[in-house]
């Protein structure tokens, strides 16, 4: 028996001591996802950004080709026109050039241009504030990420710190501090799940005096506590009778020994109604005597001592 509850109580701790780890691994793991989470939304607008970066030097890239080709329609060209043509040469060169759908694109409106069209540019115009808008909205979502970040980090430094506090107590003394902590949370829960039934026992046991279903569910409870009852008899033999109880097989055969001789005591009383002739209570003893096997002769004499006779 011994050994069975050290084995059941080493498998009760080792439960305890594998959930605590993994609450504690929870706790970090769920921090560190939310930080891998929002680093990854700080990279995706960090991505947009760059492609909003991308796209402007694209549209400078089309404007130069326009610069160039607009240049290039002056005859006779002065020096001033000239250097201009030169530098903007090396802005297309860092720019890059554009497809050939822009290059037409460019030379059309150059075109309009000379000719006080201005549609073409005002639509160019647009694209562009369109793009400054969306990179103002941009550096400010990131802004607003990388505050984010700050904060869950500064939370999950706080909670680390507190978690490892916590976890100090549980490997403290070698780590039967672990051990300790587990015992009283399992003990916690354990009153608490008594106190729960103790309170539908008491609902329970006052329905049933009235409510039959009540009653029949009150029947699950009477058979826990015919168990409990019998592992006390099983494991203490003499609690029920330092308690002042007695138990079902000592009721039982105290029960057979009176209901015998009650039993003889009427079938005397019937006999000598019926010869009209007196028993004396030594024929009484011997009818006793005949009905009782040794069990039940042991349990009279027990009484014969304990009453001092």
């Amino acid at each position: 028996m011994n050994k069975k509850m050290l084995i059941m109580s080493v498998l009760v701790m080792s439960i305890i001591m594998i959930t605590g780890c993994s609450t504690f691994k929870g706790i970090f793991g769920k921090k560190a996802t939310a930080e891998q989470k929002q680093a990854t939304k700080i990279e995706n607008v960090e991505n947009k950004i760059n492609t909003n970066t991308a796209d402007k030097l694209y549209k400078i890239s089309e404007f130069s080709y326009g610069v160039s080709y607009s240049l290039n329609k002056v005859t006779n060209a002065p020096t001033e026109v000239v250097s201009a043509k030169e530098l903007n040469d090396r802005i297309l060169t860092l720019s890059g050039v554009p497809n050939i759908s822009s290059i037409n694109e460019m030379k059309l409106l150059v075109d309009n241009m000379f000719t006080n069209n201005y549609k073409l540019l005002i639509k160019k115009d647009n694209e562009i504030d369109l793009l400054q808008v969306e990179n103002k909205k941009l550096i400010d979502q990131r802004e607003a990420e990388i505050d984010k970040y700050k904060k869950l980090a500064k939370e999950t430094a706080i909670t680390a710190d507190t978690t490892a506090n916590e976890l100090s107590t549980w490997t403290s003394w070698w780590g039967l501090g672990g051990i300790v902590k587990g015992a009283k949370m399992f003990a916690s829960r354990i009153v608490l799940v008594i106190i729960i039934l103790v309170v539908i026992f008491i609902v329970l046991r006052f329905a049933s005096l009235s409510n039959p279903f009540a009653a029949s569910i009150f029947t699950i409870f009477e058979r826990i506590g015919s168990w409990f009852i019998n592992a006390i008899t099983l494991l203490v033999p003499k609690a029920l009778d330092k308690a002042g109880a007695i138990s079902k097989i000592a009721y039982n055969d105290m029960s057979l020994v009176l209901r015998k001789i009650v039993d003889n005591i009427q079938n005397i009383k019937q006999l000598e109604a019926k010869t009209g002739q007196p028993i004396t209570l030594k024929e009484l003893l011997a009818e006793l005597d005949k009905s009782m096997d040794k069990a039940e002769k042991d349990i009279i004499d027990k009484i014969k001592k304990d009453l001092g006779y």
